[in-house]
């Protein structure tokens, strides 16, 4: 069977290309029509250069102006299944939607991509442990060893087409044994369709359920099931010991939850200022390095 993954990397191309292929169309369209306008301009080459640039840049500066205003609205897609919640949604970037509330005296807080797209939500829970389980890629794998997660091998048939990851693999085949918690991390990752990449997961203070490469306007009907569902696998995880070394929730993944889209703007920055600190380190050795490179030897 074809990766999944893989399978969702091809429709991304084909969606690129066609992409692609309609800007580039828009756009030769653009330069015939400003071409037309000013042959049709009487005067001289300066009058006909103005509404040739004048004819060009409004009708670029308008598809991108309508291009911004459809992200911004299609971003805007799932508000309506949160509200549902009591949650409103929030976003400071055009294709990021961010959501944080509280719902059942639990804390909910959501991130919705609009690229991929890619929906990751978490339900507050007394967890102290991590693993999780999800739809098995080529490229799981080499995130799995990156984090430091094992391959937990399971014997239940349930779990056979999709992959179980812990630091802890003891404990997270003893969560995964109890009926309660079993049942919902299997409804969780379910995907009917054959064409999403889902990964279950208990998290330190958390549950959460990350969703990729969906129809929006479906899942929008689906938030508050979803958010049942990861508060009954919290209140089933509560229920159950912890791991016997127990996982501390990091600054950065709370933030990471809290406040997605303010961490992924810092990141930016950081990246930002460190290629501009090397550039600048660089370029002062080479000038501090020239004269003495340069400087002809004495005779």
């Amino acid at each position: 069977m074809t990766d999944p993954f893989a399978r969702a990397q091809g429709r991304g191309c084909v969606a690129q290309v066609l992409i692609l292929g309609a800007s580039v169309a828009l756009v030769l369209g653009f330069v015939a029509l400003a071409v037309g306008a000013a042959s049709l301009t009487p005067g001289d080459g300066v009058a006909r250069t103005a509404v040739f640039a004048a004819v060009f840049f409004v009708g670029v500066t308008a598809v991108a102006v309508g291009s911004l205003t459809f992200a911004a609205s299609r971003s805007k897609v799932l508000d309506a299944g949160f509200a549902r919640l009591g949650i409103a949604g929030s976003g400071a970037m055009i294709n990021l939607r961010e959501y944080h509330g509280r719902w059942q005296n639990r804390a909910v807080d959501a991130l919705y991509a609009r690229r991929g797209p890619m929906l990751d939500v978490t339900v507050e829970a007394h967890v102290h442990g991590a693993l999780a389980v999800g739809t098995r890629t080529a490229a799981g794998e080499v995130l799995r060893g990156a984090f430091g997660m094992t391959e937990v091998r399971l014997a239940d048939p349930a779990f056979a087409g999709l992959v179980v990851s812990s630091a802890d693999p003891a404990w997270a085949a003893r969560m995964l044994s109890t009926p309660a918690l079993r049942e919902l991390a299997l409804r969780a990752t379910h995907d009917p369709t054959g064409r999403e990449l889902r990964v279950f997961a208990l998290r330190p203070g958390a549950v959460r359920l990350t969703r990729r490469y969906f129809h929006p306007e479906a899942v929008a009907g689906e938030v508050p099931a979803m958010a049942e569902l990861l508060a009954a696998a919290g209140r089933a995880a509560e229920s159950l010991p912890p791991p016997a070394v127990p996982v501390a929730l990091t600054e950065l993944e709370r933030q990471a939850r809290t406040a997605p889209s303010a961490l992924g703007t810092k990141i930016a920055l950081g990246l930002v200022a460190g290629v501009l600190l090397v550039t600048g380190v660089c370029t002062a050795g080479v000038l501090l390095l020239s004269p003495s490179v340069s400087r002809p030897r004495g005779r």
